[in-house]
Formats: structure tokens, C-alpha cells, sequence
């Protein structure tokens, strides 16, 4: 296994794939999660609370309490 595809040997031509005798799906194993989609998707769900009324109010009062200059008050 050449060192550049350690990490990604599924991205490997077939060329390679057939000259190193790691074939992907029947010598090595097919990659589990598809890193495109799955980080797609939590990008998703990340913006999609972020938007929320509820989170708005709640970074603003961190922003308040931690990231102001403002003198705060003790709650």
C-alpha cells in the first residue's frame, strides 16, 4: 500500500489497486461511511439549530455573560 492512500486506500485507481493486490471490495474491505454525505449532513442539522430563535437567544446571552467587554452582572 502506497503511503499517499493509507487513509483513503478506496480511492485508488484500479491500476494500482490490481499492481499493490489490495482490491477494494474483495482484498480490503469498502469504506463504511461516505465522508462527503455524512459531514453534509451534519453541516445540516448544525445550521439548522442555529437558526432557532431559542439558540439566537441563548448565544446571545454567552456572548453577554463571556465575550462582552461590558461589566456583567452576577446571576
Amino acid at each position: 500500500m502506497p503511503n499517499d492512500y493509507l487513509q483513503y486506500p478506496h480511492l485508488m485507481s484500479e491500476s494500482l489497486q490490481k499492481k499493490t493486490g489490495c482490491i477494494i471490495g474483495k482484498s480490503y474491505p469498502n469504506p463504511i461511511v461516505d465522508l462527503k454525505l455524512s459531514s453534509l449532513s451534519a453541516r445540516k442539522k448544525i445550521f439548522s439549530i442555529k437558526a432557532l430563535p431559542i439558540t439566537k437567544k441563548e448565544s446571545k446571552l454567552v456572548y453577554e455573560m463571556h465575550g462582552s467587554r461590558r461589566k456583567t452582572k452576577r446571576r
